[in-house]
């Protein structure tokens, strides 16, 4: 999972507060065994990638891998997920 992750510059993409630069840790704490690292994950997807329904640079970059993440058939949060990607 995540095989061209780290091949985006996520440094160089910006999102309703900044920098994109956090988005990896970001996903490997979505797909982690911690629940309330999840839900924070999920959380910052929502805030900083489709604040307020707004779209940023680093929004459309960041879908496929969400993709990813829906298609695992263990990832515990995949209404939540399949919410966020119709946002």
């Amino acid at each position: 999972m995540f095989e061209s992750l780290n091949a985006v510059e996520w440094e160089k993409l910006s999102h309703s507060h900044g920098s994109a630069a956090e988005v990896p840790a970001r996903f490997a704490a979505l797909v982690g065994e911690s629940d309330e690292k999840r839900d924070a994950a999920l959380e910052y997807f929502w805030e900083f990638m489709l604040h307020q329904g707004s779209r940023y640079e680093a929004s459309p970059y960041v879908v496929p891998f969400l993709f990813e993440v829906l298609d695992a058939s263990q990832f515990p949060l995949q209404r939540q997920l399949i919410d966020l990607l119709l946002g």
